[in-house]
């Protein structure tokens, strides 16, 4: 049997994780999809039309899964406190269901800030 690590790899074990990452790779940032410890760049990474549309389905993900657990104006407020635009509450107030509230405020240049 052996002793196991978190993922599941004996100790000792030098062979591949589930992924086909070899343990002396594992947690390195360009193996966590970051291309340098720096980070990713600005224009490509961050402002470009596809960065964009997978921030947004990320958003949308994670309000999908956590919709139910709290009033979305309460959570502005407590996670954007007084930053929080006028346009942003109108957003939020406005929105059809609280998950597309909850993208929404994740959407939200006040949550977009790097």
């Amino acid at each position: 049997m052996g002793f196991r690590g978190r993922d599941g790899t004996r100790a000792g074990d030098r062979s591949a994780d589930r992924h086909g990452v070899p343990p002396d790779r594992r947690a390195r940032p360009e193996d966590l999809g970051r291309p340098s410890p720096q980070g990713w760049t600005e224009t490509e990474d961050w402002g470009s039309p596809a960065a964009l549309v997978e921030r947004l389905d990320w958003s949308d993900e994670i309000a999908r899964r956590f919709v139910a657990t709290r009033d979305v104006r309460q959570l502005a407020e407590a996670v954007v406190g007084p930053t929080l635009s006028t346009d942003t509450a109108t957003a939020i107030a406005r929105a059809e269901s609280r998950q597309q509230a909850l993208a929404l405020l994740l959407m939200s240049p006040e949550m977009q800030r790097r």
